[in-house]
């Protein structure tokens, strides 16, 4: 584009051009690809029950309400069912892991 600027201009030719090279077989065939190759698509198993694999995700930056500026999220991949637990960003692992078994086991039974 900067080399066929240097000399000529016409309406339109950013598109002209960009057209043009698409169609060039010649280029096509000695560009560089700048691009990373794609992975393979794996398709996901099929679930058998519910709560049997949970998503698990954090809103954070929410304002303070009752000493919570977090809401932890448990779904069941499932059936979508999802927990809204208050926490904080201060929460760690550990705590996290209590809030999730409490409340899976709570309502489900999981053992």
């Amino acid at each position: 584009m900067e080399l066929v600027q240097q000399v000529y201009w016409w309406l339109n030719m950013a598109i002209y051009i960009r057209d043009y090279v698409k169609g060039c077989h010649t280029c096509a065939q000695h560009k560089h690809q700048n691009w990373k190759t794609p992975g393979t698509m794996l398709t996901l198993p099929i679930l058998e029950g519910t709560w049997e694999w949970t998503q698990l995700d954090h809103i954070t930056g929410l304002p303070t309400s009752q000493g919570y500026d977090t809401i932890y999220v448990i779904m069941d991949r499932l059936t979508k069912m999802s927990y809204f637990i208050p926490t904080t960003t201060c929460t760690m692992a550990k705590e996290l892991v209590q809030l999730h078994l409490k409340h899976v086991w709570k309502h489900h039974g999981v053992p």
